[in-house]
């Protein structure tokens, strides 16, 4: 047991995707999954030192430390920082679990399918997206990834944009604008997909 212990965790959960690409990112709910890592690392701290007192956040002073109840100071890396180092140990477990990714699905709200192209449109989380090409989903997935690092990406045989709803419905105009004068029909049901988001 640890009654009187304060055990303050210093984790930054807006850190917690460095060294992660656009195309890991592409489903990922960001703000979800900083919370959720946060609540895990605070549950695993629970189990670990029961009966102390938890924090789990950014600590002053800027690292994780542990007080013991006659009130000394133990900090990770410093003098007698074995129980702070244990602490930073179970932090460490919980990140490298990934059990606190949280992840959109990739939600298709308009498509059709023209038979030498497809066009879908659609939501990731609180982004709109275009596409068009024949991808299978796994391509589909890395297009739209790397359209979420620049905003548009592809050939003129494919490309998606991501985005905000105001531009992706500019991209969905453009297209139908970019092929009126050769298929006004499809261009007429590319127009449509605008109003299905």
């Amino acid at each position: 047991m640890y009654k009187g212990y304060k055990v303050r965790a210093h984790i930054e959960p807006e850190n917690i995707f460095n060294g992660w690409d656009d195309v890991d990112l592409l489903k990922v709910d960001e703000k979800g999954s900083m919370k959720k890592y946060a609540e895990l690392v605070y549950e695993a701290l629970k189990e670990t030192f029961p009966g102390a007192d938890i924090e789990a956040g950014p600590q002053n002073p800027w690292r994780t430390h542990v007080i013991t109840p006659e009130g000394d100071l133990h900090e990770a890396g410093g003098y007698r920082g074995e129980i702070a180092e244990e602490v930073d140990q179970v932090i460490g477990e919980v990140w490298e679990s990934e059990k606190w990714v949280v992840y959109y699905d990739i939600e298709v709200l308009a498509y059709i399918d023209a038979g030498n192209c497809e066009y879908k449109a659609g939501r990731i989380g609180d982004r709109y997206f275009f596409a068009w090409g024949n991808l299978p989903d796994e391509e589909l997935e890395m297009l739209l990834g790397e359209a979420f690092a620049d905003g548009k990406a592809g050939t003129g045989e494919h490309g998606a944009g991501v985005g905000i709803l105001e531009t992706i419905i500019t991209e969905i105009q453009g297209c139908a604008d970019a092929i009126a004068e050769t298929d006004p029909e499809l261009a007429g049901q590319i127009r449509a997909m605008a109003e299905k988001l």
